[in-house]
């Protein structure tokens, strides 16, 4: 298999004249929120006649149904592609691959040689050994004590040869133990060096096998043949919010990036990214809006008629299961409006599959801001920072969960800064201002039943809040309180506020109130309001 391919792998002007092999790697991606096109984009040359390209190196996670071929001036037939029984790619020649490879096979070469060091010291043990149980048995042989004489010299003999096995076996010992601390320091450089290598090749071997039959009227030159797929890709945006002040107002500025990752199974190098804003899994088409028929029915028919489907049914061996209900929503996103904006990178970027995350530094947006300090005394004891914001910048802001916002350069916290769309107004928190206290005390709160003959129960509530500015500069304070509404006419509310507030139904929220004031430095602020409930007996409020 391998001559076969290295067959086709000359160069297209000298292979067989009907057959070209071509190397490729993703040149481009159009990315979308969930998933992406890449592009492998190739200049060849090309004789007059029809022809089979063999496309060795897509990735391969892509869609079948999404390949797309384009090559100016050439007639393009049938697509094929193979997954299985596919023949082997043409050997990679990449040196940082080869370098990394040669490394562990080095290390993987000094353990070996360590192992047959250490096998032949083992062997020299167990000879020692040997000798040490051959003397032994010696020294048992009755037949050697021929004479005082013999005996001795044979008793200094054994000595000798014993301690000199001995003194051998210490001496393997020592050499092995020696040998432990070069093994734990080459098995480390192996990981090192494996590591190494995966890092650099996180490929998928597997790839389809991508024919493509096509036809050149006329001898072609350097024609370009690119050859596209849809893959397993995504990007999401990423931000960081700045708020500044000026000697004429606030600022907000955002300095966008965009994370990309890809499971493609192949590595990007050196890739021209383009971004979308589109979504292209969600609908293309609204949903049907069907007639709503009502109909006059006669109580007692529809009874009678219900009886008998109940009858019908029991008397079925298996069930008979309803028509399930659905319900049509062509209800659409106001955020949606104009998402539809492509963003090309001039700088190529490599992504590695299933390993990298590239973070790639996209630009920057500035707004003028209006700042206010809102307080929710229900809620917090200090009030928060807020920056008010229009997107004027003509194109829409997409969502980033976890924003870092900095006010003055110094961060302030993490938080969600929504899907904007163009011309919207929306608000930035830039963290408690801490100078600013919030305190709020029920004066009172009284429930009265007046039992049993009593036509109606009660509730009364009365609230103080105290605002007080202990920082050097003055603010343009919100703040946002609430008392209880009503939506029935049993249960009557009355409520009273001193001073009265700037707005009765903040965001349109029946029952929250806004007081809007300005708070020089180690000024004061108070308010209060006041509620009563009243019901009917034997009810509950909730």
């Amino acid at each position: 298999m391998r001559l076969f391919w290295a067959v086709l792998a000359i160069a297209p002007s000298s292979v067989s004249a009907e057959t070209f092999v071509i190397p490729s790697q993703t040149t481009s991606a159009l990315i979308y929120s969930e998933f992406g096109v890449a592009t492998h984009t190739v200049t060849l040359d090309l004789p007059a006649g029809r022809h089979q390209l063999v496309f060795p190196d897509l990735p391969p996670d892509i869609w079948m149904e999404s390949l797309r071929m384009e090559a100016p001036g050439v007639t393009l037939g049938a697509v094929r592609m193979r997954e299985d029984f596919v023949p082997p790619r043409p050997d990679a020649n990449d040196p940082d691959i080869e370098a990394a490879e040669a490394r562990v096979e080095a290390v993987e070469d000094q353990i070996r040689d360590l192992e047959t060091e250490v096998a032949r010291l083992e062997l020299r043990r167990d000879a020692a050994k040997d000798r040490i149980s051959f003397l032994q048995d010696l020294g048992k042989n009755e037949g050697l004590a021929a004479s005082t004489a013999t005996l001795q010299q044979t008793v200094q003999m054994i000595g000798a040869e014993t301690l000199a096995a001995r003194t051998e076996i210490l001496d393997v010992d020592v050499a092995v133990r020696g040998f432990e601390d070069q093994f734990e320091t080459l098995e480390v450089a192996l990981e090192e060096a494996e590591a190494a290598l995966e890092a650099l090749v996180p490929e998928v071997d597997e790839r389809p096998y991508v024919v493509v039959d096509v036809t050149a009227p006329t001898a072609l030159d350097s024609v370009v043949f690119s050859i596209s797929f849809a893959s397993e890709m995504s990007w999401r945006p990423a931000y960081d919010v700045r708020l500044t002040e000026t000697e004429t107002g606030a600022i907000v500025t955002l300095d966008r990036y965009a994370v990309v990752e890809q499971s493609t199974g192949e590595n990007w190098d050196s890739v021209q990214l383009t971004l979308s804003s589109e979504t292209p899994s969600d609908a293309t088409d609204p949903s049907a809006l069907w007639p709503d028929l009502r109909r006059l029915v006669d109580p007692e028919a529809l009874q009678a008629r219900r009886a008998v489907a109940v009858g019908q049914l029991s008397a079925m061996s298996e069930p008979v299961m309803e028509a399930p209900v659905i319900v049509e929503d062509a209800a659409a996103s106001a955020d949606m409006v104009g998402l539809n904006i492509e963003w090309s990178f001039p700088t190529l970027v490599d992504v590695a599959t299933d390993a990298d995350a590239v973070r790639i530094p996209f630009d920057t947006l500035t707004f003028d801001a209006e700042i206010v300090a809102r307080a929710v005394p229900l809620a917090h004891e200090t009030a928060f920072l807020i920056a008010k914001v229009t997107n004027t910048s003509g194109e829409p802001l997409i969502a980033d969960w976890e924003a870092p916002r900095f006010f003055e350069g110094a961060l302030v916290g993490i938080g969600e800064l929504p899907d904007v769309a163009i011309g919207e107004s929306f608000e930035l928190g830039f963290g408690a201002i801490r100078g600013l206290q919030i305190e709020r005390t029920v004066l009172n709160r009284a429930e009265e039943d007046r039992g049993i003959i009593s036509r109606s129960n009660q509730q009364s509530e009365k609230v103080r809040i105290d605002v007080e500015n202990l920082t050097e500069r003055a603010w343009e304070v919100e703040l946002r309180d609430r008392v209880p509404y009503s939506e029935q006419e049993d249960l009557e509310i009355t409520y009273r506020a001193t001073p009265a507030p700037t707005t009765r139904a903040v965001d349109d929220k029946r029952g929250v109130l806004e007081w809007r004031f300005d708070l020089r430095p180690s000024d004061t602020a108070t308010f209060e309001t006041e509620f009563e409930m009243t019901w009917p007996e034997g009810q509950i409020v909730r």
